[in-house]
């Protein structure tokens, strides 16, 4: 077993490192993968015919790096009588000491696979994409090619080592793999949302639910009731609906005490004065007045004549009583002013100076 260290300064050339040995440092905390950014680095999209693009980016692999600055034009030529499934990958090179761009291709077949990536001492290969060619084709168009750098078995993104982070799935929840590494789960955020709130073991909530909805509720779990209506328990003690609407359920409100007890305390028959009310109406417009049998009844005054009395404050007999007739002298109480006045056919009787005669004649 070999115990190394480093990296110190040199003195008298006692401490000189290799690449190699760099690039195992870097790999240690820089995984394998294209840059995430641009979105597009080393994208393989359609160009012109049988030609592709690998857009210029940036990749890493066991340390190494790889920089595309520009596009790069790829022309591939399929099979001229069966199909085949081509790669396009980086390839690190250990004994060539480069990182490089290969067109890898697959075996013709009617049912082609793509080619296997080749991973040894040797060599180390990343897939940025599969072109799936139709036999004599004479174009590629981006149905054909499937985009593989997300694919981390294959290609991933570069990332810290410490979380090994990809370029995830939009909006899902995260978990560790298998290997302690950060991944996305089948999750989503909206569903991952839905445990806001929850306080305690959700399993255990679960278990303490009724499975299977039963006893009286259990006939309101398939279909929904009759609209508007009051709810009642069945002959078998069972939710049901009620021949009542919710309008006139709706007639209770406001009542403070048993129905049927102030029910009970009413008149069940009219009886008394009002039994001549019961079954016609009266003429209109008249007062009434109490018959010779002490019922309601209507009497000849009308309402108009009623209202006349509007304004009496006292006996109107007695206010007649005081007033003279249409022959009568004013007595001695009903002087004006000293003077009595006298209304009749013939002249007073004892007339004094300044008393008052009104002919009828």
């Amino acid at each position: 077993m070999a115990i190394r260290s480093g990296f110190f300064n040199s003195i008298n050339d006692d401490r000189l490192y290799s690449a190699t040995e760099f690039a195992e440092y870097f790999a240690t905390f820089i995984g394998n993968g294209v840059f995430p950014t641009p979105l597009n680095g080393l994208q393989v999209v359609p160009d012109d015919g049988n030609t592709i693009l690998i857009k210029a980016g940036k990749a890493w692999i066991n340390g190494y790096y790889f920089v595309s600055d520009a596009d790069v034009s790829l022309s591939i030529s399929p099979d001229v009588l069966l199909p085949r499934m081509d790669r396009i990958v980086l390839r690190l090179h250990f004994t060539g000491r480069q990182i490089t761009l290969e067109h890898k291709q697959g075996i013709p077949a009617s049912t082609p696979g793509a080619p296997a990536l080749t991973r040894n001492a040797e060599m180390i290969e990343l897939s940025l994409a599969t072109i799936n060619l139709p036999a004599s084709g004479s174009s590629i168009p981006s149905g054909m090619i499937t985009d593989t750098r997300a694919n981390i078995s294959e290609c991933g993104f570069v990332a810290s080592t410490i979380t090994n982070i990809p370029t995830l799935t939009f909006n899902r929840a995260l978990v560790s793999n298998s290997s302690g590494e950060l991944s996305v789960s089948e999750i989503t955020s909206t569903q991952l949302g839905h445990l806001s709130g929850v306080s305690s073991n959700i399993q255990t909530q679960l278990n303490g639910k009724q499975a299977i909805i039963s006893g009286g509720a259990s006939t309101i779990t398939s279909s929904n009731l009759t609209t508007s209506r009051a709810l009642q328990s069945d002959g078998s003690g069972k939710v049901a609906v009620s021949s009542v609407s919710s309008t006139e359920l709706g007639y209770l409100s406001g009542v403070t005490s048993s129905l049927q007890n102030q029910l009970n305390g009413k008149q069940a028959t009219i009886t008394g004065a009002g039994t001549t009310l019961t079954s016609t109406n009266l003429t209109t417009n008249r007062a009434l007045v109490s018959d010779a049998n002490g019922k309601v009844a209507v009497a000849t005054i009308t309402s108009t004549e009623l209202a006349t009395l509007l304004g009496v404050s006292s006996a109107i007999q007695t206010q007649l009583n005081a007033k003279l007739g249409s022959t009568a002298q004013a007595a001695d109480s009903a002087k004006i002013g000293g003077r009595k006045i006298h209304v009749g056919t013939s002249a007073p009787i004892g007339p004094v100076n300044g008393d008052l005669w009104v002919d009828t004649n």
